[in-house]
């Protein structure tokens, strides 16, 4: 051991220049005073009240005749601990990203200065406990992310997960959590990882979406038209020139009979025209709806569920008269849709009784058709890609409203359309401008 004097190390330059309180010169004296021969000892010490670290290199000089030399004292103002730490923080600074640090065994959450800075509702504090960090977050997303916090602990699996804060404005923020599992010692485990803001990504993304959705939205509303318009075309041929043919046919068959033809051939030929005529009229009403326009929705969607029943299938509907003063172009998407809807459950659901219900107030229109059929199962992938499914989702996304299906099999089916009147017109309005075009 050496033997240095504590007179030798009160007096020492170094010490005088470091200006160290009491404790902290002992604490240098006794590293000096236990130094073993021809060792070098280095050790790093920071003062309690300042951010300056001191790193000493000490050893003894053989060549000195067993006189003890300081042969090197470094003081830095910043080392290459502190310069990383700086570099850190300003990477971290400038790229919007911030630290977290999850105690597994305390169950306290640690965030860094700027991660406060993320949390504009947080107060001065930067430990939480995990269900006082959790209330940050915006409610919706809280379960969801104690959830992936707690699993990723548990199980020791990468973390990455979204969800939103609010700031001053109460506007949502969205934040990406990202971390995995560090062992400090046998006993110490900790997760950790950082924060980034990804609302600016978010923002585009949205935007991204409703670009798609607008230019689907296009191109269903110019193929709607276009079918609207084709119908018609198509309705008013068979009301002026097939119809007329029939019923020309019809006449002559029936002064025929008047003149004393009484042959058996000739009543049936008159029972097919009767028949050809009807179907006729049903195509032609099915492709353009007239009954709108002359009589209203209320009595239209009446008249549907009317000339659709049979003796082993009867409809009921129910429809309160404010559905008069929609918007035409509603009228005739929501009856197109009622039309779909008595359609697929005449052709699969094997229903005895149908119900019709439209209600309408100022601001929305509810619609739900509900059947006793042999139902389905509404979760199936293959069954709500179906034709008929896809089409009803369709002429709903047109209206920007929504769609709930709800059914089981042996337990009949319940479909529910909501959609708010004023948003409806917005988005047939690429229809209207079509139409003006036209």
């Amino acid at each position: 051991m050496l033997n240095i004097p504590d007179a030798l190390l009160a007096h020492a330059d170094f010490l005088q220049t470091l200006h160290l309180k009491e404790k902290e010169q002992k604490l240098i004296r006794n590293k000096l005073k236990n130094m073993m021969l021809n060792e070098v000892f280095s050790f790093v010490f920071q003062l309690n009240q300042s951010e300056i670290k001191y790193t000493m290199l000490i050893k003894k000089n053989k060549a000195k005749k067993g006189k003890v030399y300081f042969v090197n004292l470094v003081q830095q103002q910043l080392d290459a601990n502190f310069v990383k730490e700086q570099e850190l923080s300003m990477i971290l600074k400038s790229s919007l990203i911030a630290t977290w640090v999850f105690n597994l065994d305390d169950l306290t959450f640690k965030i860094n200065n700027f991660s406060k800075m993320l949390f504009p509702k947080t107060k001065t504090a930067i430990f939480y406990l995990i269900e006082d960090f959790t209330k940050l977050i915006y409610q919706e997303d809280i379960e969801r992310v104690q959830k992936a916090i707690l699993e990723a602990a548990e199980k020791h699996t990468e973390l990455d997960i979204e969800f939103r804060v609010l700031n001053q404005q109460n506007y949502p923020v969205y934040l990406a959590m990202r971390g995995h599992m560090l062992k400090h010692n046998a006993d110490k485990h900790y997760l950790a990882g950082i924060l980034i803001d990804v609302t600016e990504k978010k923002n585009l993304q949205k935007q991204a979406e409703n670009l798609r959705l607008n230019q689907q939205r296009v191109i269903l509303d110019a193929t709607y038209w276009a079918q609207e318009k084709e119908r018609k075309k198509i309705s008013e041929v068979l009301h002026d020139s097939v119809s007329q043919l029939l019923y020309g046919i019809r006449l002559n068959i029936q002064g025929l009979q008047l003149s004393g033809f009484k042959n058996e051939a000739f009543v049936n030929i008159n029972r097919l025209l009767d028949q050809a005529v009807k179907e006729t009229r049903a195509i032609a009403y099915d492709l353009k709806p007239s009954i709108l326009i002359d009589f209203g929705f209320v009595t239209g969607v009446k008249e549907l569920a009317e000339r659709l029943s049979t003796a082993n299938f009867n409809i009921k509907a129910y429809v309160n008269t404010l559905s008069d003063k929609l918007h035409p172009e509603v009228q005739l998407s929501l009856f197109r849709i009622i039309q779909e809807l008595l359609n697929n459950i005449i052709k699969h659901a094997q229903a005895t009784a149908s119900e019709i219900i439209v209600f309408t107030d100022d601001e929305k229109v509810d619609l739900s058709v509900h059947d006793n059929g042999k139902g389905f199962d509404a979760k199936h992938p293959e069954i709500l890609r179906g034709s008929g499914i896809r089409e009803i989702k369709n002429k709903v996304f047109l209206l920007n409203g929504t769609l709930n299906i709800q059914s089981k099999k042996g337990k009949g089916t319940h479909i529910a359309i909501r959609f708010r009147i004023a948003d409806a017109i917005a988005a047939l309005s690429v229809i209207l401008n079509i139409k003006h075009l036209s």
